[in-house]
């Protein structure tokens, strides 16, 4: 109930999920802000997009020397304990 409140509408990121990969990347690149796993599809789309805020987790990649060169200052990164 709480994400339903605050962040958007649940029946919309749904319908967001049908889209092709070109559209959801397109729709995605105009949020407020991205909260990114390890994957290069949402580097690209916090590339693209004009976030407020992007959120990575550090390292990005078990690369650690890739991973830094991949992220700009700004995002914000939450420390993890990679296995």
């Amino acid at each position: 109930m709480c994400c339903r409140e605050n962040l958007c509408d649940f029946e919309e990121i749904l319908e967001i999920l049908e889209y092709p990969d070109a559209t959801e990347f397109f729709v995605m690149t105009r949020l407020d802000g991205a909260v990114l796993s390890a994957s290069t599809f949402g580097i690209w789309v916090a590339y693209m997009g004009k976030f407020k805020i992007t959120v990575v987790p550090d390292p990005l990649f078990t690369n650690k020397i890739y991973s830094e060169s991949m992220c700009p200052a700004e995002w914000t990164r939450i420390p993890r304990t990679v296995n």
